[in-house]
């Protein structure tokens, strides 16, 4: 379903790392409210339990995980004018998100985070495989930050953007 989102929930937490503010669409209308978003269940199990993945590879003196989602929710609208979004992309449908992990706590983001990462989500679809989905790596030059694409489509989907 939809959830009605006006600015003085966007810090409401929908699960121990993840806010509101997180899903919500990055279209051109800043100043307009209230907004709709979808979220999955699935995708906030799936995104928690690889965060608890990292934490546990950080290991005993392991500091706050430091993530920030790029893209949650987008309207079919907004998802038209993204560059390179799939047509049927799944952030419409509320189990996709773009996240940037600093994963090995090394204050900046960098390809070793992107390994750990994966290998999270790779430990997280073996444990729970009604998790499965989509893990898109982006990493070339023309992604300002790096991130990594995690989905609960319900299949195994790899690739590298």
């Amino acid at each position: 379903g939809f959830l009605e989102v006006y600015p003085q929930y966007l810090d409401v937490a929908v699960s121990k790392h993840l806010r509101l503010h997180h899903f919500v669409t990055h279209d051109n209308q800043a100043d307009v409210w209230p907004k709709y978003v979808a979220l999955n269940p699935r995708l906030l199990d799936k995104l928690e339990l690889v965060f608890t993945q990292l934490e546990r590879m950080q290991g005993d003196e392991q500091q706050p995980l430091e993530l920030d989602v790029n893209s949650g929710f987008r309207t079919p609208a907004h998802n038209r004018v993204v560059r390179r979004a799939a047509t049927d992309s799944r952030h419409q449908y509320g189990d996709a998100a773009d996240v940037v992990v600093d994963a090995n706590a090394n204050g900046r983001i960098d390809l070793s985070d992107h390994r750990l990462v994966v290998a999270a989500v790779e430990a997280v679809e073996r444990n729970y495989p009604d998790l499965a989905g989509g893990l898109g790596v982006y990493t070339g030059l023309q992604y300002p930050t790096p991130y990594v694409h995690i989905d609960a489509r319900g299949k195994r989907s790899r690739w590298r953007g």
